[in-house]
């Protein structure tokens, strides 16, 4: 683990790992305690079992393999997940119902509202999702 935020409504947990050294954060919601990630780019084993096992849904920032290398494992631990992709990504490399998402389109965790905003340019399948004052970015800001 390389952080965990604690914040009034949130934990953030990030994650560094995978092929390419890229960031899967987690979202802690104090209601229910379930997790929301963001990408797939640590092998599920990287992060905490109390954590990887209430993962209810990820948001995929854009399908670069280096950002859904591990999305595979992320269905095998937690069937019931819900996947976000951006409705003209061409991914469909696993057998797993996706939620496609479009710019604009506000998605519910819990309490809190997540805001899809389309963001082509590094991949024309690149999202952010704005988590009240939280941005996650995928590439579209290199850090």
């Amino acid at each position: 683990m390389v952080f965990t935020i604690q914040k009034e409504r949130f934990t953030f947990h990030s994650f560094i790992g995978g092929y390419d050294k890229n960031i899967t954060y987690l979202i802690q919601t104090p209601e229910t305690e379930r997790v929301w990630a963001v990408d797939a780019s640590v092998p599920i084993g990287n992060l905490p079992g109390e954590l990887k096992n209430r993962i209810a849904g990820i948001f995929i920032t854009h399908t670069h393999g280096d950002h859904v290398a591990y999305l595979d494992q992320f269905i095998s631990e937690n069937p019931e997940i819900d996947i976000y992709l951006f409705e003209g990504s061409s991914y469909r490399k696993f057998d797993h119902k996706s939620i496609l998402i479009s710019d604009g389109d506000v998605i519910t965790i819990d309490q809190s509202q997540v805001k899809v905003l389309h963001t082509p340019g590094h991949y024309p399948d690149s999202c952010c999702f704005l988590l009240d004052d939280n941005l996650f970015t995928g590439d579209t800001v290199f850090i």
